[in-house]
């Protein structure tokens, strides 16, 4: 019996890599705008694919549109858009310093195609990097189409590009974005 409940814990642990996914949408009550969580698996030939075409890169906040900036914040569960700039200050550990930094800092932005992407560095316990991927809808609203969590910095949408097809950015589990 003890053996079946630890089989099915470790289960319930690995959700299964190649289901592909819709974004799911978790509500969290807790005051009057619930936090919400995004997720969402691709096919690895999605992967390869995901960022095709010509891109235009951004490297600071004050040039990526509102649209974006507003998708970013709905995802992230924040009530206004907070990414610090590339190079700028962010709060990179848990270590909570004098005055309030954004946990999230800016490593590139843009848009392929249809696609826009963002690109940041996430900080606290462990510094990990994510990216983010958007669509407009039928109204030309950004939706979250996908994202992945790693440790991989990218430097150019080319090492992007790389890293998503090679699997650097894991989709596989839900993730704090």
């Amino acid at each position: 019996m003890r053996h079946a409940a630890e089989m099915l814990i470790a289960v319930s642990l690995f959700p299964c890599l190649g289901c592909r996914q819709q974004p799911t949408a978790t509500s969290v009550p807790t005051g009057s705008e619930s936090p919400v969580s995004f997720h969402a698996t691709i096919f690895k030939q999605e992967k390869q694919h995901i960022l095709d075409g010509r891109c235009n890169v951004i490297t600071s906040t004050s040039s990526m549109p509102k649209s974006l900036k507003d998708g970013f914040a709905k995802v992230t569960g924040q009530g206004t858009f907070e990414l610090a700039d590339p190079n700028k200050e962010f709060q990179e550990t848990d270590v909570r310093t004098s005055h309030r930094l954004p946990s999230r800092r800016l490593v590139l932005a843009g848009s392929c195609e249809d696609r826009w992407f963002v690109h940041y560095e996430h900080g606290g316990i462990g510094l990990s990097y994510q990216v983010m991927i958007f669509r407009p809808d039928s109204n030309g609203v950004l939706q979250f189409e996908w994202g992945g969590s790693g440790f991989c910095r990218a430097k150019s949408i080319d090492e992007l590009r790389l890293a998503i097809s090679s699997g650097k950015f894991a989709d596989d589990l839900k993730f704090y974005w």
